[in-house]
């Protein structure tokens, strides 16, 4: 049995092996090269530490990314700090992981004490290929969302005794929602562990703060767009009701064989054929019944004021909150071929789900009878995987994670102004004026990285070659 010391230190070095093994990854495992959405969220953190704050949303790869905002606006700090270098890009999805690892382990313990968060641990540090390379992507959604979600959870434990903690819930789950549309799966668990663990009282504070989560949107609308939108972009009032109203329902049949096709063998760790493909399908197979296991107990024995309650309803609520939103929106996920393929792109919308099942093993664990037999399998099993993982490093070939990030050639750059009438959109920006007001700005401007000047450049040079069309000096 683990002495208290010993449990006390348990997460603490659980994160910091998190945190190790997934720069271990981004050196030797082959998951540091960013994805093109996200080189546009590195982009904007770029340009953020230089100082261009204002145009962050604007900086969005698309109208609704709270996310794409966050994550310049945190990976402004480390890339002022380390230069516009991979490393200081890819801390940013790191801290999100290691933020949602310490809230899942924090609810695991709350109901299984040493046992449950040793679980978490060892599934979490043994995960497949293809959930650590979601867990290090910087898209500003699905695996980083879930720090928000787990984190309004962990805060709920405390709820019981403290109206502020379930205000403070609220917030960050509504914060979640800025974040990510996706954290949404996660809200009818949310109320109900607030209503489990607190009360009414605990309820009417969770949906109270709710809304001073969603401020950042508000601001960030209102000083770019409007909050009432802007020509071609939609309002805070009417983005919200195109996200609740957009249904496009899935036929059972479909919905089930789009999330059965990810346990085919080689999908989650990335082996294309032969008997390591199907064993980590059987893995993968494994740790789902046993975290559908301890869902569904966990479910039947929450019971109210109790504050391990909401660790008790989130996987089995969340999961199936996040079922029905995949059945109600089949257009987010409509253009995934459907043969997967083995890119972790195309599974990015069942990412969520990964930290719900570790959690069910983790309640598992804490069951009577089937606790310690269920915790030994799915510690070995998480043992397995983590032996997988430090296999797949290739020591002989690490990657140079202080290489500059290759941003100064993406979309149009919006930090550069455009000439007079405004032209909203920034790539529409190839007229005369826009091409004077670009010079203009780069000849009083300096920025304090290179990496911005450079950006600033290729906009210049975007904008004079768009001007040899016929009718740009209109």
């Amino acid at each position: 049995m683990a002495t208290p010391a010993a449990r006390r230190w348990l997460l603490p070095l659980g994160l910091l092996l998190c945190a190790g093994l997934s720069l271990g990854d981004l050196r030797w495992g082959g998951l540091a090269a960013p994805a093109y959405e996200e080189l546009l969220n590195a982009r904007g953190a770029v340009l953020a530490a230089c100082g261009h704050w204002s145009e962050l949303s604007l900086l969005q790869y698309r109208f609704f990314c709270g996310g794409c905002t966050v994550d310049a606006a945190v990976g402004a700090g480390p890339v002022r700090l380390l230069g516009a270098t991979e490393l200081a890009w890819k801390l940013v999805p790191l801290l999100w992981q290691v933020l949602a690892l310490g809230a899942v382990g924090l609810l695991a313990r709350s109901v299984a004490g040493a046992r449950g968060l040793a679980v978490v641990l060892a599934l979490w540090l043994g995960a497949p290929t293809a959930w650590r390379e979601l867990l290090l992507t910087g898209w500003g959604n699905h695996a980083e969302s879930a720090a928000f979600t787990f984190g309004a959870a962990a805060l709920l434990l405390g709820a019981r005794g403290s109206s502020a903690a379930a205000l403070a819930a609220g917030a960050t789950a509504g914060f979640g929602l800025y974040y990510a549309w996706i954290s949404a799966h996660a809200l009818p668990a949310l109320l109900a562990g607030a209503l489990l663990v607190a009360g009414l009282r605990g309820l009417l504070a969770f949906v109270l703060g709710a809304p001073l989560g969603l401020v950042p949107w508000y601001l960030v609308e209102r000083g770019e767009h409007g909050i009432f939108g802007s020509v071609g972009r939609p309002g805070v009032p009417e983005q919200a009701r195109q996200m609740a109203t957009a249904l496009s329902p899935a036929e059972p049949a479909v919905l089930i064989e789009w999330w059965a096709i990810a346990l085919r063998p080689g999908r989650l760790w990335q082996v294309q054929d032969g008997p390591w493909a199907t064993a980590g399908a059987v893995v993968a197979a494994l740790v789902l019944l046993l975290g559908l296991t301890g869902a569904l107990l966990g479910l039947l024995s929450a019971r109210r004021r109790h504050p391990a309650s909401i660790a008790l309803v989130l996987p089995a609520l969340g999961l199936a909150g996040l079922v029905g939103a995949t059945a109600l929106r089949q257009d987010l996920w409509a253009d995934v071929p459907e043969l997967l393929g083995y890119s972790p792109f195309l599974l990015r919308y069942r990412t969520p789900a990964f930290p719900l099942v570790v959690l069910g093993c983790g309640v598992l664990a804490g069951l009577p009878r089937l606790g310690r037999p269920a915790a030994v399998l799915a510690v070995i099993l998480g043992l397995g995987g983590l032996g997988a993982r430090l296999a797949s490093w290739e020591l002989d070939a690490p990657r140079d994670l202080l290489a500059e990030l290759e941003v100064t050639e993406l979309t149009a750059d919006p930090t550069v102004p455009g000439g007079e009438p405004v032209q909203r959109d920034p790539r529409l920006r190839t007229r005369d004026v826009d091409v004077a007001a670009a010079e203009a700005f780069l000849s009083r401007h300096a920025d304090p990285l290179p990496t911005c000047e450079a950006i600033h450049e290729v906009e210049l040079d975007r904008r004079r070659r768009g001007c040899r069309r016929p009718g740009c000096r209109e």
